[in-house]
This record gives structure tokens, C-alpha cells and sequence, in this order.
């Protein structure tokens, strides 16, 4: 996701939350919890947009900041503890936050963004009407499934091996669709989830040695860094 788009996304929903206008408003600080799975510069860039929105840290918006430092096995913990604060509001991103958040809160609002499946996933029921204390933005992660293969297809003709690396919160949906996609297609696939940072390395061994032609990388917190490197 580009970094406009993230931000668009999370102050957007931000904004929608019917309660967040009616507590925002008066002289009260409100609180914001960030459980960031290892975006920094994207959350920061948040909290950017949020200052041009009129919300300045200190005068009428205070901000809790956990970071899991792309070590998805913090999310659980980082969860309860920012829980434990009782912010007005829980901002996060990824499949795996939103669930640790949602397991241990039922009344405080959570906004998500970078989502690829809100249903696939279980996060909501219904995307017009999410429900609970939930709401958000769902990408087209599982419906694009065939064209992100059709696109490596194209850009390597004679393609027929193909990697898909996906962490452990990836939504089983979003790994069905594209190798049903992949079958169609007559690629051959290998499926790799991914636990943690010291993984990364033992995947790319892997597809290597087993003479794999191209990877899909399924959209995740946890994954942007490969495409840092």
C-alpha cells in the first residue's frame, strides 16, 4: 500500500466513527491508541494528516504508541497492554492486530486499514455495515488473486513455478483464491507461511533450491519489508 493510501485510509475512517465527532468535540483530550505491526513512517504519517485535521497532540489529542517492530508474536501482548490504557480509540493495520484487538475489546472503537479481506479474514460480516466496535477499509487482496498471477505471467513468459509467501495471519480465503487462480493458470505453487523475521531467510533458501521462478508476496505488515530490501 502507497503511503497516500494509508493515510487516506485510517484518518478517513477515523473520521466516519459517529462516535469520534460527538466525544471530539469540547476542550477534552482524547486519546488515540496506536498498535503499530512495524510501519512506523506510515503511522507517523498519520498522525501528519491527523495534525492538518486540527487534531495537534497535547491540545485535544493525546496518542499511545506500541510497536511490535515487525515481530508479529508481540501483537497479542501489545494488544492487552494498550488495551489496559482504555484509549478512546484503537488504530491498527494487518489481519493478525485487528483480531488480538477485537479478542480482548468489544466496546473500545477500532479502525483499521490495510486489510485485505475484512470478511475473508472474519473481522466483519458485512462491509456496508460492519457492526461492533469495528470499521475500516477491505482491499480486493483475494479478488486480484488471478490478476497478480496473470502479471507475473506476463512479465515472465514460460512461468510454471511460482512461491506464495504469506505470514501466519494471512486469511485462508486470500491463499485459496490464488492458487485456484494458480490452477487455472497451470502454474505449479508452493505455499510458505511466515512466523517471523528469522524466517524471511529460510523461504528464499527454499524456493531457491527448489528452482521456483517467481514469488507472490500476499499483502501484510509484516511482509512490506521485502519490498524495503
Amino acid at each position: 500500500m502507497r503511503r497516500r493510501e494509508f493515510i487516506t485510509a485510517l484518518s478517513g475512517a477515523a473520521a466516519a466513527l459517529p462516535f469520534w465527532g460527538a466525544r471530539a468535540q469540547g476542550n477534552a483530550v482524547r486519546s488515540i491508541g496506536l498498535l503499530d505491526p512495524g510501519l512506523p513512517e506510515l503511522f507517523a504519517a498519520f498522525q501528519q494528516s491527523m495534525r492538518e485535521l486540527g487534531y495537534i497532540e497535547g491540545q485535544n489529542v493525546s496518542y499511545l504508541r506500541f510497536s511490535a517492530e515487525g515481530r508479529p508474536e508481540r501483537i497479542p501482548q501489545l494488544a492487552s497492554e494498550l488495551i489496559a490504557r482504555t484509549p478512546d480509540v484503537i488504530v491498527t493495520a494487518g489481519p493478525l492486530p485487528v483480531h488480538a484487538v477485537l479478542e480482548r475489546t468489544s466496546t473500545i472503537p477500532l479502525v483499521f486499514a490495510a486489510l485485505g479481506d475484512a470478511i475473508g479474514s472474519g473481522v466483519v460480516s458485512n462491509l456496508a455495515h460492519p457492526g461492533g466496535n469495528v470499521t475500516g477499509f477491505s482491499f480486493l487482496n483475494t479478488e486480484l488473486s488471478e490478476k497478480r498471477l496473470e502479471l507475473l505471467r506476463d512479465m515472465l513468459p514460460g512461468l510454471q513455478r511460482v512461491v506464495l509467501l504469506a505470514d501466519a495471519a494471512t486469511s485462508s480465503p486470500a491463499i485459496e483464491s490464488t492458487e485456484a487462480a494458480a490452477r487455472r493458470l497451470s502454474l505449479t505453487t508452493n505455499l510458505l507461511k511466515i512466523k517471523g523475521p528469522d524466517d524471511f531467510e529460510t523461504a528464499f533458501s527454499s524456493a531457491s533450491e527448489n528452482h521456483f521462478q517467481a514469488m507472490d508476496v500476499f499483502s501484510s505488515p509484516f511482509s512490506i519489508p521485502i519490498g524495503r530490501a
